[in-house]
């Protein structure tokens, strides 16, 4: 089921990119996307800054990270398990999911995609 979930959310995921180059009408920012499911599991979500360098040399990248949340509903620790190829983006993600706040439960581990997308020219 968890990984059906992943599934169903890495195409939706990609959808809304495909979505977000497509629209010729207004330069959009840059963006940061998760992915839809997420709001199944946490209460209070940060998206990560977009990092500087990232947005000036138009690095794109997606990644998969894992969230080790506590029976409070805080994130003790997060890991990326699939980079989104820089760096400077894991480190983004993974500072602000450590903010993250989850629905109180019984101790887990969350996987979540997240992609970061920069504006059409």
């Amino acid at each position: 089921m968890g990984r059906l979930s992943l599934a169903c959310g890495t195409l939706a995921l990609i959808s809304i990119i495909l979505g977000s180059r497509t629209s010729l009408a207004r330069p959009q920012p840059p963006g940061v996307f998760t992915g839809p499911d997420i709001l199944r599991y946490f209460q209070h979500i940060w998206v990560p800054d977009y990092p500087w360098a990232a947005r000036r040399n138009r690095v794109s990248g997606r990644g998969t990270y894992r969230a080790y949340v506590q029976p409070s509903g805080k994130v003790s620790r997060v890991v990326v398990v699939q980079s989104a190829g820089l760096r400077e983006l894991d480190d983004a993600v993974v500072h602000a999911a450590m903010g993250w706040r989850a629905k109180p439960g019984k101790k887990r581990e969350i996987d979540f995609p997240m992609a970061f997308v920069p504006p059409a020219r």
